[in-house]
């Protein structure tokens, strides 16, 4: 009997914490959500007063600039790792 009554009360614990834990789920899910839309407001603001921004002529600069920085992290990361293998 003894057992029965403390599986009893770890059940009801452990039912407790996983309610707790839910309940923090879901608040930290709402808070992503209302971070995430501040966001995308913030950035629809920027480029509403800014339209500029979009510009074909400023992307294509910017993707040949994200271009090169990546060929130069890929290169990097190739020396450390024939560094380490040596």
């Amino acid at each position: 009997m003894v057992l029965v009554g403390r599986n009893a009360i770890i059940g009801l614990i452990l039912l407790r914490s996983h309610v707790k834990v839910a309940a923090m789920d879901l608040f930290l899910k709402i808070s992503y959500a209302i971070i995430c839309l501040f966001i995308v407001w913030r950035i629809y603001l920027v480029i509403k007063r800014n339209p500029e921004i979009m510009s074909r002529e400023n992307l294509s600069r910017s993707f040949f600039s994200m271009a090169v920085l990546a060929l130069i992290l890929i290169g990097a990361v190739a020396m450390m790792v024939m560094l380490l293998r040596a």
